[in-house]
């Protein structure tokens, strides 16, 4: 399995609503700015995305859910993995700032020892369930991609490169 180097990670605050899952998805940026599905609807992005392959990381509340809209499913995994991403990574319901940190720490070093995507996202499920103090941030994540997939170190002149 191929992908770009190229890893979107978003750490912010989100919002889902059922009812309108495409129009009402969002991450919640600087100066009341919002990053919605229709900031990703251009051809030039769809193309980039179809041919790199991108993994996306969004650690923002609800940005894993999806729901019923008018052409199908809606929300940020179907539409990123829809238009080609290699991995799509989010919570399904809010999570602690602690936990969140931890997750994406413990997912990105469990990736680069070699790890594959299930074995890095069990492994960061299990780190912040001790931290989770007995709430269900531990099992709030939720990961669209193939199971066996890796990162692949590439060599290209003197630095080294994460390839998903």
């Amino acid at each position: 399995m191929s992908a770009s180097l190229f890893l979107g990670h978003i750490a912010s605050h989100g919002n889902f609503k059922t009812d309108t899952p495409d129009d009402s998805s969002a991450i919640m940026l600087d100066y009341n700015e919002h990053l919605t599905l229709d900031d990703f609807l251009n051809t030039k992005i769809e193309s980039h995305i179809q041919k790199t392959r991108p993994a996306f990381v969004f650690n923002s509340c609800h940005s894993g859910r999806q729901s019923w809209a008018l052409r199908g499913l809606g929300g940020w995994p179907n539409h990123l993995i829809g238009m080609g991403a290699g991995l799509f990574l989010a919570p399904l319901w809010p999570v602690s700032d602690s936990c969140a940190l931890q997750f994406a720490k413990q997912f990105y070093q469990e990736l680069l020892r070699g790890k594959t995507v299930a074995e890095a996202m069990l492994s960061s499920r299990l780190a912040i369930k001790d931290v989770s103090q007995g709430d269900s941030s531990w099992l709030a994540y939720s990961v669209y991609a193939h199971p066996n997939a890796k990162v692949k170190i590439i060599q290209t002149g003197s630095s080294e490169k994460p390839d998903f």
